[in-house]
């Protein structure tokens, strides 16, 4: 089973200072059809304005990496210990049993990520993993699986994966988790039928396989679990 979420059919959060799109249920967008996805709790995609800041908020429970597409963002701590994510990076955060911040964009020119959200357990103390290229993972950026060779041991079972496909490539995509959820960072592909572009997203539900072909260069994130 798939189903394919348009863009222009996530929730949506529009401030002066901030746009977001959300794939799942999330603040002021509730949606019954839209809860989580396996361990995806959820995906949002946020455009913060130069100079803005999203205030510090509590988090439990929670793994999350944060993928900054635009610009340079800062993950703001009561320790004093800020931690800058520049374009085209990612950073780790378990939350665990707490761990509080908020995001700031300190430069003149709005900043654009991507944060990924997933269910794990409460019973140890958040862990924030220093930004690392994207270029420079060349298998899972994080798994919970111990055959996996990934970037980031995750605490909960799942994994995620950043996909480069050239313009004209075909890709299989095989799939070994129940769930899975495929958004198009940038460029355009068709799978299924489905004519995808930025910010859209696949929900997949016991598919084994399923073949990619990329109209131009094209990234993608996948997660499975």
């Amino acid at each position: 089973m798939i189903e394919y979420r348009a863009a222009s059919d996530l929730g949506e959060t529009d401030l002066a200072w901030l746009q977001a799109r959300h794939h799942f249920c999330f603040a002021g967008y509730q949606d019954v059809d839209r809860l989580e996805w396996g361990r995806t709790r959820y995906i949002n995609h946020d455009r913060l304005a130069a100079g803005a800041e999203l205030q510090p908020s509590s988090h439990f429970a929670t793994e999350m990496l944060v993928i900054v597409e635009d610009g340079e963002i800062y993950i703001k701590r009561h320790s004093g210990r800020d931690m800058a994510i520049g374009q085209n990076r990612f950073a780790y955060i378990a939350a665990g049993t707490g761990a509080e911040f908020g995001i700031a964009n300190r430069s003149s020119k709005p900043a654009s990520f991507t944060t990924i959200g997933l269910s794990s357990d409460a019973d140890e103390r958040a862990v924030y993993r220093e930004p690392v290229a994207l270029s420079a993972v060349r298998d899972w950026l994080a798994s919970g699986e111990d055959d996996d060779v990934a970037h980031v041991r995750l605490r909960t079972s799942a994994r995620v994966k950043w996909l480069e496909l050239a313009g004209g490539q075909a890709l299989d995509l095989h799939l070994a988790s129940e769930f899975a959820y495929l958004v198009v960072m940038a460029g355009t592909i068709n799978i299924e039928s489905h004519r995808m572009t930025r910010h859209d997203g696949l929900a997949i539900r016991n598919e084994a396989c399923l073949t990619i072909k990329a109209e131009t260069q094209a990234s993608l994130l996948l997660i499975e679990g």
